[in-house]
């Protein structure tokens, strides 16, 4: 097996493994009972952990340095190129994580979304405080091991929008500043003129969860690729909605 197919061998496995930790942390989200949490927790700590030491192995490294050599480089195409690069730059942000670091974060983070939960539905900070606490602290550790030149969240932005840095998104901001606050004080002159009652009321989960997939259906959404569940985090890859039963537009906006 040459080194191409080794790394798109590797991608596939940890594909799988991440496929695996996601639905646990679907399950986690819409159907598992709360004091299951622990322990599902430690698992998706313990299997993101293997995908992640795979990942840094210096298996990888070795593979990802033999493709990197002109003459295997120029014989791939655009696609595999890309493929390496972007192999090469995540291997090299992910090595400077210890894997330990790596599984307290995960199992940290995905405790404190039932805590969260129970926070968010009791009013409760303080019960949350402690885990957003420990979060962020892990997260200045690891912005420290990625290194930057200018600003700590610059490490962690680059993660999500690779060359962005806080000096760049603020720019992006002012730009956007510019046009949506006159545009938010022309919505806030025209409360009043409008009437939004239509959608206030009592509307029942079953009602709320039909007009969500009729939503779905009519822009494509694929019900033989994926499902609609409730949970209470909106934020999530699957398909999930988060009910309001006293307004009507509460599970189109989560949906």
């Amino acid at each position: 097996m040459d080194a191409l197919e080794k790394l798109k061998a590797l991608s596939k496995e940890l594909e799988l493994i991440n496929a695996a930790v996601a639905t646990m942390a679907w399950d986690q989200r819409t159907y598992m009972p709360p004091k299951s949490a622990g322990t599902r927790s430690e698992a998706i700590g313990y299997l993101s952990t293997i995908a992640f030491k795979k990942f840094i192995s210096d298996e990888t490294g070795e593979i990802i340095r033999e493709l990197e050599k002109e003459d295997n480089f120029n014989r791939l195409d655009e696609n595999e190129k890309a493929m390496v690069r972007i192999a090469k730059r995540e291997y090299e942000k992910a090595k400077a994580i210890p894997p330990e670091l790596f599984q307290k974060f995960t199992i940290t983070a995905s405790k404190s979304e039932t805590v969260w939960e129970q926070a968010k539905k009791n009013n409760d900070f303080k019960s949350f405080q402690p885990y957003l606490e420990e979060l962020l602290e892990m997260l200045r550790e690891m912005a420290e091991l990625y290194g930057y030149k200018e600003n700590p969240y610059d490490a962690l932005l680059d993660k999500y929008e690779p060359g962005i840095t806080t000096r760049k998104l603020k720019k992006i901001i002012e730009t956007l500043k510019a046009e949506l606050i006159p545009f938010l004080r022309e919505i806030i002159e025209q409360k009043g003129k409008t009437d939004p009652s239509i959608l206030y009321g009592r509307f029942g989960k079953k009602a709320q969860e039909k007009l969500s997939i009729r939503a779905l259906k009519a822009i494509g959404y694929d019900f033989e690729a994926g499902r609609l569940d409730e949970t209470v985090c909106q934020h999530q890859p699957k398909m999930q909605k988060n009910i309001d039963q006293n307004c009507v537009i509460s599970s189109l906006r989560f949906a």
